[in-house]
């Protein structure tokens, strides 16, 4: 173990890792638990959930890390919060009724060949075992075209970015869809995600971001 320790703090002399590398490495579970806590944002009638607060330095690292730079801890940290939220929606005492199935919002063409991963499927991956009673559905809903970055624009450009941005096979209404996008800050995004699934005839939709 020590030669492990050894080698490492070589490897981190010859190659510094980013600060939010640092962040994660160091970042426990519970840490993020005691962040989760589920909150609505309603933005001109439309109401998403958000489970973490991203002003949280913790929160933007281990984002950041998920996103960027497909980082294993990280990726398995926000699955396990996911988790948590899921377990409490597919229990009686949510009372909802059918299958539940996590949707990710899918990446653009050009974003998944730069990252050629999606960040929120492999949080989902994470997410999800045998004892919840919630699938993953990566085909469902696809984009009709590349967007520009959300990062700069007003929430009214964003609108108009996202409008039409999705497209879904057939959707089934005796099921609850939990769309689940990363970090929302208007809302475009899951907005345009949950008409394009109510147009494909679901009825039982829940907007979800890990943070906002």
């Amino acid at each position: 173990m020590m030669g492990m320790d050894v080698f490492a703090w070589i490897l981190d002399a010859v190659f510094p890792p980013r600060e939010s590398e640092r962040t994660v490495r160091g970042a426990v579970p519970d840490e993020l638990y005691m962040l989760l806590n589920p909150f609505p944002l309603e933005r001109a009638g439309f109401v998403s959930t958000a489970l973490l607060p991203y002003r949280s330095p913790l929160v933007q690292a281990v984002i950041q890390e998920a996103k960027f730079h497909a980082n294993t801890r990280a990726l398995s940290l926000l699955g396990k919060v996911l988790r948590e939220y899921l377990l409490e929606l597919s229990s009686e005492e949510a009372g909802l009724s059918g299958k539940i199935v996590c949707v990710p919002i899918p990446l653009s063409r050009k974003r998944k060949s730069e990252r050629e991963y999606n960040q929120v499927e492999k949080i989902l991956e994470f997410a999800l075992s045998n004892d919840i009673d919630a699938v993953l559905d990566t085909s469902l809903l696809s984009r009709t075209r590349d967007t520009l970055p959300q990062t700069t624009l007003t929430r009214e450009a964003r609108l108009l970015n996202m409008g039409g941005a999705f497209v879904s096979a057939s959707a089934d209404p005796s099921i609850t869809y939990v769309v689940v996008d990363d970090v929302t800050t208007t809302g475009a995004t899951l907005q345009d995600a949950v008409r394009a699934l109510e147009e494909a005839g679901a009825t039982h939709i829940i907007p979800l971001a890990l943070a906002h």
